[in-house]
């Protein structure tokens, strides 16, 4: 099966992917697994991401997807982790390449939408060991990201 956390920044996707494998066969697949490639280079932690990168960090994205479809291991299940935005061209690409896969691997997807306050949020954001996984830290800024923005909820047909 494929589980994929759905939240803003701060909500505990990662967390919660963590505390899954402590209960199933899991393989955390985090989105900053992917972004960190070229984030590690240049640091966007912060900042806006032009859609030039985000596009270049697409086709690393495939690449990895990819491999995984080829060489997965099919007793586990992969927990995957992003943001899916309401009205987001890039988010609903990036989840429609994770449904594609699930299809080519022949396993369930499972989308879960993680919901947290907007107080809780930045406290969340603010915690150190989120720049040790290098993850936005500045909760200025992520609450100017995610202002007015909805998350797609598993009930919505954009999924």
């Amino acid at each position: 099966m494929i589980i994929y956390l759905i939240g803003f920044p701060g909500s505990g996707k990662l967390t919660i992917a963590k505390e899954l494998c402590n209960i199933i066969d899991g393989v955390i697949v985090d989105n900053n697994l992917f972004n960190n490639i070229i984030f590690d280079m240049i640091d966007f932690r912060n900042a806006e991401v032009t859609s030039e990168i985000w596009e270049k960090i697409f086709v690393i994205r495939e690449n990895m997807l990819a491999i995984l479809e080829k060489y997965h291991i099919e007793s586990k299940h992969y927990i995957f982790t992003n943001e899916l935005i309401k009205g987001d061209s890039y988010d609903q690409k990036v989840y429609n390449s994770v449904v594609n896969l699930s299809k080519k691997m022949n396993v369930e997807i499972l989308p879960v939408v993680l919901y947290c306050n907007s107080g809780e949020l930045v406290k969340r954001v603010q915690l150190k060991e989120r720049e040790q996984e290098r993850k936005i830290t500045d909760s200025d800024f992520a609450m100017r990201r995610i202002k007015g923005k909805k998350l797609v909820s598993s009930r919505s047909k954009a999924l």
